[in-house]
């Protein structure tokens, strides 16, 4: 291949071939058809997609037709805790979890990197209302929304954050940085914005954990935690901590201005992502083959109403009766042209599949039947 990596530019690049036959998913969770290309970079270990003008072509339709949480009318999407089924907003459980390890004080300047309509802006100016809060996102979509927002004294409109001309005790950047084709080059930007005893707060998917963010047609990076950290580090950050419990599946970091400019990636990440990467298309493989035998013996459906759910659906969706989930906001709709139960209105004698990796979806199926036993639950035992 003579394309290069996006991160440091080093062309020694593997391709993953079976990937291209997989259907994928948006970001904000519509059926993609299958394509692109999935590539690990021999030299930092990033997995990525080929952005080659096929992949630029995508990311426009993708970003032209983008609708927040439209499941939920816009709402933030719930997150659930796999073993009590205790939910909050995902804002709501990052800045939880920040704040058990990082003092945040009782004033500041907060700029949200890629605010989309305010879900985090809105929880942060919650819990610590002396803040000045500031946005920015690709369009002025939501502007009007965000800007009305209390403590929200702008919303900039940018692809890029060199429109700032000020300083921030706190940025965040949550489910950003996966979207960023130069993320090591945007953090050097985002370094330069940030006060000097300022924190820089990182969410991402962990697609160590969660295969289906593989899928995800415009996330154009993939992390890992060894991997994010390399990233930070060579971007001039030093990380305060990193988490991989936050948020299921997904990668917490807190991070501040480091000592030293430039560190090197962690070369031994290489192999590991080459084998967990193989790992993870296995896995997916696995949901297809064993989802379609499950759906043949009856009324078939999946939970949940996102990601995962979406693309399942995709890869057979005339076996596809109904989803189930637990968000309220989502509950009762008609989704991808089938109906949204709760546990209990699930149709009798039907299976119901959890397209989780087998440690969440153990938790997860233990749970439900104990809410109700009547359910059928089963998931891809392939880890």
């Amino acid at each position: 291949m003579t394309d290069t990596c996006h991160i440091c530019g080093n062309s020694h690049l593997e391709l993953f071939e079976k990937y291209t036959r997989f259907h994928r998913v948006t970001s904000d969770s519509k059926p993609w058809p299958p394509g692109g290309s999935l590539i690990l970079c021999h030299s930092c270990g990033c997995v990525q997609k080929l952005t080659d003008l096929a992949w630029h072509g995508e990311i426009e339709s993708i970003y032209n037709a983008y609708s927040i949480y439209f499941q939920g009318a816009g709402t933030e999407q719930e997150v659930f805790d796999m073993v009590s089924g205790n939910a909050s907003s995902r804002s709501s459980r990052i800045l939880e979890c920040v704040s058990r390890f990082v003092k945040i004080p009782a004033t500041g300047k907060l700029l949200d990197i890629g605010c989309g309509n305010g879900a985090l802006l809105r929880r942060f100016g919650e819990k610590y209302p002396e803040w000045m809060l500031f946005g920015i996102e690709l369009n002025d979509k939501y502007q009007r929304e965000v800007e009305t927002i209390p403590h929200v004294r702008t919303m900039y409109v940018n692809s890029q954050p060199d429109v700032i001309k000020e300083t921030f005790n706190c940025i965040t950047m949550i489910h950003v940085l996966e979207h960023i084709i130069h993320p090591g080059k945007y953090l050097e930007k985002i370094l330069t914005l940030l006060a000097h005893d300022g924190i820089l707060i990182i969410e991402v998917p962990n697609f160590e954990k969660n295969p289906y963010d593989l899928l995800i047609a415009d996330h154009c990076t993939h992390f890992g935690n060894a991997a994010l950290q390399s990233l930070l580090l060579r971007s001039g950050f030093e990380v305060i901590f990193s988490s991989t419990t936050c948020v299921t599946k997904e990668i917490t970091v807190v991070a501040r201005k480091g000592s030293h400019l430039t560190q090197k990636y962690h070369i031994s990440i290489v192999q590991d992502s080459s084998e967990i990467v193989s790992r993870c298309i296995d896995f997916l493989e696995s949901n297809i083959r064993d989802a379609r035998v499950y759906a043949e013996t009856r009324k078939f459906g999946i939970f949940g109403t996102s990601i995962a759910a979406t693309w399942l659906f995709s890869e057979l969706p005339e076996s596809v009766h109904f989803f189930i989930d637990e968000d309220v906001n989502r509950i009762g709709k008609i989704y991808l042209g089938r109906p949204v139960y709760d546990l209990t209105s699930a149709p009798s004698d039907s299976l119901i599949f959890l397209p989780f990796c087998p440690p969440q979806a153990r938790d997860l199926k233990e749970r439900l039947e104990k809410q109700n036993g009547a359910l059928e639950l089963a998931f891809s035992f392939s880890d």
